[in-house]
């Protein structure tokens, strides 16, 4: 009896360690989102949404600086999901097929129907527009490792490992960053 109590015991455990929450922040509405078990939740008002596309992996990067259009990366799948504001998913963004040239180590959501990207094979920095389909490289490469990013709607700041802070702007203007990206 002392064995299945002790057995029942780690087993639960176990299983609510794996259901630990991986990921917390909050929009500039108010909405708190979590990612649990690779599904996202948005609690708003009383209200719970969730998201979860299993097929795509391992989430990458959770970006709510638009909470009308939240962006999702799996950078396994190279892919990114667009959510809207109850996050059913409106894009799906495969770039394995529509820019298999392409492997993406950062997205986040851009003004304008666009989304900041960076890729690692070229070093530099793309901007992909959503309503017409394509992209477009921003800067020419990028000679440092780059260690963090962080975006709003007009501009990507990042830090290199040498902790040089840089931003850059939709129109491709790069130049050493005023804001920190910690």
């Amino acid at each position: 009896m002392k064995i299945k109590l002790l057995l029942f015991i780690v087993v639960s455990f176990i299983k609510l360690q794996a259901q630990t929450q991986e990921f917390l922040t909050t929009d500039v509405l108010g909405a708190t989102y979590t990612i649990t078990n690779q599904q996202v939740s948005k609690d708003y008002l009383g209200k719970t949404h969730t998201y979860k596309n299993i097929l795509l992996g391992k989430i990458a990067t959770l970006d709510v600086v638009n909470p009308l259009q939240t962006l999702i990366f799996y950078k396994q799948q190279n892919s990114i999901v667009l959510l809207d504001r109850f996050l059913t998913e409106t894009h799906l963004i495969n770039l394995q097929n529509k820019a298999p040239d392409l492997q993406i180590t950062y997205a986040g959501t851009a003004n304008q129907n666009q989304i900041w990207m960076f890729d690692i094979i070229s070093n530099r920095f793309v901007l992909y527009n959503i309503l017409n389909d394509s992209y477009k490289f921003l800067t020419h490469t990028i000679d440092d490792e780059i260690t963090n990013f962080k975006s709003n709607l007009n501009y990507l700041y990042f830090k290199t490992v040498n902790d040089k802070e840089f931003e850059i702007d939709i129109y491709g203007k790069l130049k050493p960053s005023t804001s920190t990206t910690n």
